[in-house]
């Protein structure tokens, strides 16, 4: 089936999709395979695409060309060649248990898709629902290898290996009880995006700080949280609880909610660390309500660096997760795994950068005493 959205080029899809043909035996050795105009208008694709698809055929010996009489099965493709030696040619991208579209999904599934075009690995998105759940997706689907993110439950996991198939978690999965099953983990560093977010407003002479988080599920929250605690503590500092602001959604009414019980405090903090972009955009939202400029009344640190961050006013200051990158590394991952270049069970976790813009600034306080 030719993807057009797919980052792998046309022609190379082409050339899997008669591939899979020749190995099911729909085309023999020997059987002619269709005219370039069958190939055109049942594929929907252009000339050029299955003239550089054939051509591509005969250079790795799985079809000859007979001037005037058409192209011919020379030998059945082994499971892969035509992939730079990478056995995954086939890759589900299951995003479970998301009840809501989430940028960060679709950010990762581009990172996959990225790093699969570079060998030409085709990559399905599917999201499993009470009627089709992952044992039905995996069943339906028939790749070879899969990649699982979101609410990741044992039992998808145990599901995925009774299948036998190559697997590798990304993103935050250890609220989830499943990292004893021995599974590959790719993940940003949530620790250090709290630790760099608490250091960064100390140094701004910050003294007083606050918190909004969501609460249970992922454990990226806490992890964030304890990144930030573990730079306050460094600077002889303290977090009482009153100052941290849990939410059950990060949606905009209850963000609101949250940064107005920090900022009703008797002493309200000079810096509000924000535990993910969305979140930061409710406190945006009651500060301008309540007539507070940002960051004159308080600073602002988020974490996620969404798209419409850098259109706030004034643009938020946040942690930057490289959320393409462990897209890419899980699918590099399975790659590795596959060739048995690497072991399962691994951990990876990649770094996050501290985008400084224009929503933190020197405590008020520090200013008026100088």
């Amino acid at each position: 089936m030719i993807q057009r959205g797919s980052p792998v080029t046309l022609y190379h899809q082409l050339k899997l999709a008669l591939c899979e043909q020749i190995r099911s035996r729909k085309l023999a050795v020997g059987a002619q395979l269709p005219s370039v105009r069958e190939l055109i208008r049942s594929y929907k694709v252009s000339l050029p695409v299955v003239r550089q698809a054939m051509a591509e055929l005969e250079r790795d010996g799985i079809i000859r060309v007979e001037q005037g009489r058409g192209s011919f099965v020379a030998r059945v493709p082994e499971a892969g060649p035509e992939l730079a030696g990478d056995s995954v040619s086939r890759v589900l991208f299951v995003a479970c248990s998301v009840d809501q579209v989430d940028p960060y999904f679709s950010r990762l599934l581009r990172g996959v898709q990225l790093e699969a075009a570079q060998s030409g690995t085709q990559v399905t998105f599917a999201h499993p629902t009470p009627e089709q759940p992952v044992s039905w997706l995996l069943h339906e689907a028939g790749h070879s290898a899969v990649i699982l993110t979101g609410r990741i439950t044992p039992e998808d996991v145990a599901t995925v290996q009774q299948h036998g198939l190559s697997c590798v978690l990304a993103g935050d999965v250890s609220g989830w009880g499943i990292q004893s099953h021995g599974l590959t983990t790719v993940a940003n560093d949530d620790f250090a995006g709290g630790f760099q977010a608490g250091q960064y407003l100390v140094r701004l002479g910050h003294r007083r700080f606050g918190v909004m988080m969501g609460e249970g599920q992922y454990a990226f929250w806490q992890r964030r949280l304890e990144g930030l605690e573990a730079a306050l503590r460094e600077a002889g500092l303290a977090l009482p609880d009153c100052y941290i602001s849990y939410r059950r959604q990060p949606l905009p009414s209850e963000s609101a909610r949250a940064a107005a019980q920090l900022l009703d405090l008797t002493e309200p903090p000079t810096a509000i660390f924000a535990c993910n972009d969305r979140l930061a955009y409710g406190l945006y939202a009651c500060m301008q309500e309540r007539g507070l400029r940002i960051p004159d009344a308080c600073s602002v640190v988020g974490f996620d660096d969404l798209m419409l961050s850098v259109e706030l006013s004034p643009p938020l200051t946040t942690i930057h997760p490289d959320i393409e990158a462990v897209g890419q590394r899980a699918m590099r991952a399975l790659r590795a795994l596959q060739a048995e270049r690497e072991r399962a069970g691994e951990r990876i976790v990649l770094p996050v950068t501290l985008v400084e813009r224009g929503s933190a600034a020197p405590c008020p306080m520090l200013i008026s005493q100088s």
